[in-house]
């Protein structure tokens, strides 16, 4: 496998959470509280209240099995016999799914946002909205629990993992082809990943513009190069596989199109 880069059932999700979130608060010193908080103890000192958040999203190449799991607006995108197959989908507020928890915990959504402030209804940290101790860790406002998507290996090309900046820029089908056409052309993926955030830049910065978020993108492929630059110099197969999916579709599916 290489990589270049500049639905489990409930109780698996809660589990594989359960021993993400102990080993990393070991690691960095953090202590779980009953709301679901974690608080941050340095030299001894009072604990101080971790409040930024983040996003993840994994990829676990296993045999003949392809294992994602999402939280949060980062995606990973795969290009499958030249189709585009997105392999987690954005937790947006207004996702239906995601607007019912949100309200179910006493939450709700303003401007596209968690209470008016969070622009994504999944992360890792943002404790503030993980405050209900009458619910568990998959009810809160904003919860960690991952959605985890599994697909075959077989016909995977490769695989895109970027964060939102590069997607606010690019949807899903222009990556795939931006990516898919370079490595016809025999470019070196690290190469591909520099020429990909070079599009999704601003060439000047600003608060407001597209293209001034933070940009980082991962190329991963499961067998050697050689094969991938084979593969991705053929035509887009005549099947379309199950996971393939339009951008308009895809966008829906997230709640973009919600009012």
């Amino acid at each position: 496998m290489g990589q270049y880069g500049s639905r489990l059932e409930p109780n698996v999700e809660q589990k594989s959470f359960e021993r993400f979130s102990a080993v990393t608060c070991s690691a960095q010193g953090w202590r779980p509280s009953r709301n679901g908080r974690q608080t941050h103890h340095t030299n001894g000192t009072e604990p101080r209240e971790e409040c930024s958040g983040s996003t993840a999203c994994a990829i676990l190449i296993d045999s003949d099995q392809v294992y994602c799991s999402n939280i949060g607006d980062s995606r990973a995108v795969a290009s499958i016999a030249g189709h585009v197959c997105p392999l987690s989908f954005d937790h947006k507020p207004n996702r239906r799914d995601e607007l019912k928890r949100i309200e179910s915990g006493g939450g709700w959504v303003e401007f596209n946002r968690v209470n008016g402030a969070l622009a994504m209804s999944r992360a890792l940290g943002d404790f503030f909205f993980k405050q209900n101790i009458d619910s568990p860790l998959h009810k809160q406002i904003v919860t960690a629990i991952p959605d985890v998507i599994i697909c075959k290996q077989k016909e995977l090309e490769f695989l895109v993992l970027a964060c939102d900046g590069v997607f606010d820029m690019m949807t899903n089908a222009e990556v795939i082809k931006f990516v898919r056409n370079k490595l016809a052309q025999k470019i070196h993926p690290k190469e591909i990943c520099q020429r990909l955030l070079e599009v999704c830049i601003a060439e000047q910065p600003s608060t407001s513009l597209p293209g001034c978020d933070n940009v980082t993108v991962t190329i991963i492929f499961p067998s050697d190069l050689a094969s991938i630059y084979k593969k991705c110099a053929k035509p887009k197969s005549s099947k379309k596989p199950t996971l393939a999916m339009s951008d308009s579709d895809y966008a829906a599916a997230c709640g973009e199109n919600s009012a």
